[in-house]
């Protein structure tokens, strides 16, 4: 009997313990949920901070807890920035036997405003040249917008850059014209030959950047204006005027003059080969949705023309001498020959549902 007595006294000790822990859990988990959600809706009233600061209490209160004297707070070096601290002392059950009534439990959440950037295109879409894998890159390349992989960079030869250089690591050679370079470090950035001494060097790049899969929005779009579909392997040779966009399921072949002035999509590969001429007001997208696209030849667009060559799964090869408006966004990217690139006139955002729109992001 004076066992039992002993174990059962230990016993309901821990069942006690586990009360209180689970308890206490309970409220951490409910508490974080409640400042996440007051940084997330409040940050989408800056840079207002009093709209933000009400946003926020709305969403703390919608929680089930009283708003915080003095909080969100909010980061005076970044104006699109909102944090939100909460402490609350929690009643306890066994512990309080042992001197401990309430324990003090907290959450903190940060979170970013990102804004729409103008109705630009977001994620990989803001880069003229991006790629997953790494990008290694040789020869003559002009390029008027950014470059991008979400691992190892290296590039030799003469480059020009109007925007950033981006990698995990970065390695440049030869003549260089750069705006500013970003690596995972700092010290993960080695420039060497000849270029500007003004190029801005920091760390903290994003290599989770990921690739979106758009072939439902693309597909739509084609359905809402002229189309061209075709549910197999598909293969325009000579002169072709397309007035609108081109749907397969299969692969893509393009040889010839080929004028268009819509969407290209394919389910397998696309191949760009001979003489072949974007033209058009509106949008071009090349887009494999799984497959690998190769533009070889004479590839052109005209000034009112853009192109976007996409390729979420696969390798964009590109060979010769090309010069066109646009981006090439792949897993993997080949490029030899020399390349000039215009990536400022982007139009996969007059695709409907590309466009970039403010959001939030949580940061801490």
């Amino acid at each position: 009997m004076v066992g039992f007595a002993i174990m059962l006294t230990m016993l309901l000790g821990l069942a006690g313990l586990a009360l209180d822990y689970g308890n206490l859990t309970v409220v951490r988990a409910r508490m974080q949920n409640a400042v996440d959600a007051a940084v997330c809706g409040g940050g989408l009233k800056l840079p207002n901070q009093d709209d933000a600061n009400k946003q926020a209490d709305y969403f703390i209160t919608k929680n089930g807890f009283t708003p915080v004297a003095g909080q969100p707070k909010f980061d005076p070096t970044n104006t699109n920035v909102i944090s939100y601290t909460m402490s609350q002392n929690v009643p306890t059950y066994f512990m309080g036997l042992l001197g401990h009534p309430t324990v003090k439990v907290s959450a903190t959440a940060t979170a970013k405003m990102q804004p729409a950037g103008g109705g630009g295109p977001s994620g990989p879409f803001k880069y003229a040249l991006f790629s997953i894998n790494d990008l290694s890159i040789s020869g003559n390349k002009n390029i008027d917008g950014s470059v991008h992989t979400n691992n190892n960079l290296s590039w030799s030869g003469n480059k020009t850059v109007s925007g950033s250089v981006e990698g995990k690591t970065i390695s440049i050679s030869g003549n260089s014209t750069i705006d500013s370079a970003i690596a995972r470090n700092l010290n993960d950035i080695t420039i060497s030959g000849n270029y500007n001494n003004d190029i801005q060097k920091s760390g903290g790049v994003d290599t989770n950047i990921a690739m979106p899969d758009y072939s439902q929005q693309v597909n739509d779009a084609a359905a809402a204006s002229n189309h061209t579909y075709s549910d197999t392997n598909k293969t325009y040779t000579g002169n072709i005027n397309v007035d609108g966009s081109v749907y397969n399921e299969g692969s893509l072949t393009i040889s010839g003059n080929f004028n268009s002035s819509g969407a290209m999509m394919s389910t397998g590969n696309i191949i760009i080969s001979g003489n072949t001429n974007i033209n058009g007001a509106n949008q071009v997208c090349l887009y494999s949705k799984n497959g690998d696209i190769t533009v070889s030849g004479n590839f052109n667009t005209d000034t009112n023309a853009s192109s976007i060559i996409y390729a979420p799964k696969g390798t964009v090869t590109i060979s010769g001498n090309q010069d066109f408006n646009g981006s090439i966004i792949a897993k993997r990217i080949v490029i030899s020959g020399n390349l000039t690139l215009k990536g400022g006139n982007i139009p996969i955002t007059s695709i409907p549902g590309l466009a970039s729109k403010p959001h939030v992001k949580l940061i801490k």
